[in-house]
């Protein structure tokens, strides 16, 4: 009987580490490498690690984790292979719209908005992490379909009917001016046609859902005054128009209720 349940142990122990082996592939091998990405690939891979660790913890000993882990470490790949697939899709491929309406040329450029706009990617990592680290399985699979429904419904529509936003052509002093450059240049290497929707206003309202649902005290208050802010950053930093933001903003609603009705509870 022991034996047999160290086998399966041993069984547990490598598939983890084959799942761990395919994050590292989707978030290194198919990430574009530029710093902020190779970042965002190996923390995801780091969000892995440790959820598969604290799992494996809590199953008592020779017993199997649970199903639903497998489901969110697949999960966790799949959201890192549609976000491949956004860099794929920020191209121009056919008829090219602009969405901008009046009050867009209003907005001013805030170059200090820069910071919690490439801070989206380190709030993504921590809420995966925090919810697999503190084993809240149903949340996390909750907040990974929601990210990916989004991620592909934007990708459709990128597809569908494809917008362009001009760069902006102030970038403030130092060190703002630097890291604007960077996601002008690096980030987006130059393209700016996957607007409509604003993924990231689309995944800050994700994250604020959750968030909010966790209703960690200090914590989610803070996380979703982030989240605002991120969202606020795609106009002050002009990388989208506010029917970017709104249409984000519909979509991450939507994609988490579905995601929360379905499979959430």
């Amino acid at each position: 009987m022991e034996i047999g349940r160290d086998r399966r142990a041993d069984i547990e122990a490598l598939a983890a580490g084959l799942v761990v082996v395919a994050g590292l592939v989707a978030a290194v091998a198919l990430m574009s490498y530029t710093p902020h990405e190779l970042g965002y690939g190996l923390g995801m891979l780091l969000a892995v690690v440790l959820y598969v660790s604290e799992s494996r913890k809590a199953a008592s000993a020779g017993s199997k984790m649970p199903a639903t882990v497998w489901v969110n470490l697949g999960l966790i790949v799949a959201l890192l292979v549609v976000n491949y697939l956004y860099g794929v899709s920020n191209r121009p491929i056919g008829t090219v719209h602009l969405v901008e309406t009046s009050l867009d040329s209003h907005v001013p450029v805030v170059p200090a908005f820069v910071v919690p706009y490439l801070g989206l990617y380190a709030y993504t990592i921590f809420s995966i992490a925090y919810m697999g680290t503190h084993l809240l399985h149903k949340q996390l699979r909750t907040l990974l379909l929601a990210l990916i429904f989004a991620t592909a419904i934007g990708l459709t529509t990128f597809v569908i009917f494809q917008t362009y936003v001009p760069p902006p052509t102030e970038f403030g002093g130092e060190p703002f001016r630097s890291m604007m450059l960077y996601v002008e240049n690096d980030l987006y290497a130059g393209n700016f046609y996957s607007a409509f929707p604003s993924l990231h206003v689309a995944y800050s309202v994700v994250l604020a859902i959750a968030w909010g649902q966790l209703r960690r005290p200090v914590v989610s208050p803070v996380l979703i005054l982030f989240s605002v802010a991120i969202a606020l950053s795609t106009l002050f930093l002009h990388q989208h128009f506010i029917m970017d933001l709104l249409y984000g903003t519909v979509l991450a609603v939507a994609a988490y209720a579905t995601a929360w009705r379905f499979w959430g509870r």
